[in-house]
């Protein structure tokens, strides 16, 4: 290769190279999940013990979630109030800085699973679904029996104003051998209510989620 040609091919080189512009720029990798809640962090195992988990996002940002139901694997003298049996939704936020922080801990929105009749033989009371269906919603719902057979339904939700969650509405269906079906379903927010289909009036409220009691069901 002669020198005229040498140069007229490295003069193509970074010809080409200009026309091409500068090399990419380094894309950051999204950043790793935080690792998973350990629920001794918050709660001793020998009071609640995890029985069902689902994530999804819960309060306004864009980082999923955790809500678990607990159960009490055993009295616990030292907190008497819940016995053997009862359950409690606990909430877990993911938080950008410090991984996970610490919601709403509310015993008693469940019933009791072992506080009540069976459904029918062996299959115990109080069975539950728990499911966060669109972001900002959490639902659980349950069937029990005491002196009749309830299918509850609760909807709750993130209030933005508030800054934690509420009771949105609640779905009621009876079944009483004696007194026949009925079925109330309650808007809070709308102040509305449907007996057995028939709408009326309630006066609006603002619920907490650690209100709610399944007892009052």
């Amino acid at each position: 290769m002669t020198r005229l040609s040498a140069w007229l091919v490295t003069g193509c080189l970074l010809a080409s190279a200009a026309a091409a512009g500068p090399p990419p720029a380094a894309v950051d990798a999204p950043a790793a999940p935080p690792a998973p809640p350990v629920l001794d962090d918050w709660l001793p195992q020998t009071w609640w013990q995890p029985i069902d988990i689902v994530t999804g996002r819960v309060d306004g940002d864009a980082l999923d979630d955790m809500v678990v139901v607990l159960e009490r694997p055993a009295d616990a003298p030292e907190d008497p109030r819940w016995q053997q049996g009862s359950r409690a939704l606990f909430v877990l936020f993911q938080d950008p800085d410090s991984g996970w922080r610490a919601g709403p801990l509310v015993p008693g929105i469940l019933p009791c699973a072992t506080c009540t009749g069976t459904l029918s033989g062996v299959t115990e009371s109080a069975i539950f679904d728990l499911d966060i269906p669109e972001p900002g919603i959490i639902e659980v719902a349950w069937v029990h029996r005491r002196f009749s057979t309830k299918a509850v339904r609760l909807r709750l939700g993130w209030d933005e104003d508030r800054g934690d969650i509420v009771l949105l509405s609640d779905d009621v269906s009876v079944h009483n051998p004696y007194a026949g079906r009925s079925r109330v379903r309650r808007d809070y927010r709308r102040g509305l209510m449907w007996v057995d289909g028939k709408p009326q009036s309630i006066p609006p409220r603002t619920i907490p989620m650690e209100q709610v009691s399944a007892d009052a069901y």
